[in-house]
């Protein structure tokens, strides 16, 4: 990963990088960004983030950053769930050094 995310909150002002960063396992089973949200954020701790591949066909390959908030349950109005485009490849499962992907 060469770009770097940098956090910002809805105002504009300055939002710390997550606390920790992983890989998950490629997703095969959710065939809506809903189903993969929950999925990706059922156990991530609170200001955690995660990667996913979705590889299910209704996805395509696509690749999703999931990033919780201070609260640990899944809220789709204060969490980010975002697809990332332009990505070649992926880091290996497991735990990512959150500087690799964010400033």
């Amino acid at each position: 990963l060469s770009d770097k995310i940098d956090l910002l909150t809805s105002g504009g002002g300055a939002l710390s990088a997550p606390t920790s960063l992983s890989r998950l396992a490629d997703n095969s089973t959710a065939t809506t960004k809903d189903t993969l949200a929950t999925a990706m954020f059922n156990g991530l701790i609170a200001n955690g983030a995660s990667l996913c591949l979705a590889t299910n066909a209704a996805f395509g390959g696509k690749v999703f950053l999931a990033i919780n908030d201070a609260t640990q349950a899944y809220s789709s109005t204060t969490d980010l769930f975002v697809e990332l485009t332009g990505i070649s490849s992926l880091p290996s499962l497991g735990t990512i050094t959150v500087t690799n992907l964010f400033i």
